[in-house]
């Protein structure tokens, strides 16, 4: 009832909804905390914002996780320096939300962590990477290491993603992209040509000497 509750405030918006929210980044239940980090972020209301950041010391995980991506979704620079504190986070979840949310406002403290993501087994970090990658990535190592995912990629998701990242990090390095590799042509086997035998002479008979019958 409480999570429904919370919901609908984050439908309803203004000051009073998050001021609610805020409060209930302090509930007991670590639940409801992460639904009211989640809904303070859907409705970017500055109010929740002292909230939020607190809530990245939170002692669950997924509380951490919810407000590094909440303080993301409000575009706002001045928030850079306690995301970049939970670059330090030991969830790997909170890592990668933080520097996505960095990228946000064109911060590249988090590219460290987007490469590492690029060599994760699971694809939604392979994707996030790509998409953190895709904003603040670098020419040096960033678009490298992103061609490189892309072409090693298996999963087909992810690859779409990364397709994405890497056109979106070209165009705003300037870099064009290479043109598409000519596919070997198929070597013709050239077959010899029948051999036709040659004709053979008639023989000529020779002709029978005088006195001799024909």
């Amino acid at each position: 009832m409480r999570y429904a509750a919370a919901r609908t405030l984050s439908m309803l918006r203004g000051p009073a909804a998050a001021a609610a929210l805020a409060k209930g980044l302090q509930d007991p239940d670590a639940s409801m905390r992460r639904v009211a980090a989640t809904s303070l972020g859907q409705i970017q209301a500055p109010e929740g914002l002292a909230g939020l950041r607190a809530a990245l010391a939170d002692k669950d995980a997924g509380v951490r996780v919810e407000a590094a991506r909440a303080l993301g979704k409000f575009k706002d620079p001045a928030q850079s320096p306690a995301l970049r504190e939970a670059l330090k986070d030991g969830d790997r979840a909170v890592r990668i939300n933080a520097a996505l949310s960095l990228a946000r406002v064109n911060d590249p403290a988090g590219l460290p962590e987007a490469l590492t993501c690029l060599g994760s087994g699971n694809p939604a970090e392979r994707a996030m990477g790509a998409e953190i990658l895709g904003m603040v990535g670098d020419a040096q190592t960033g678009l490298p290491a992103l061609e490189k995912a892309f072409a090693a990629e298996t999963d087909l998701g992810t690859k779409r993603v990364m397709d994405f990242g890497r056109g979106q990090l070209r165009a705003r390095l300037g870099v064009k992209a290479p043109p598409p590799a000519k596919k070997p042509a198929a070597a013709v086997k050239k077959v010899p040509a029948a051999k036709v035998p040659a004709a053979k002479a008639p023989v000529k008979k020779a002709a029978p000497k005088a006195g001799q019958p024909k």
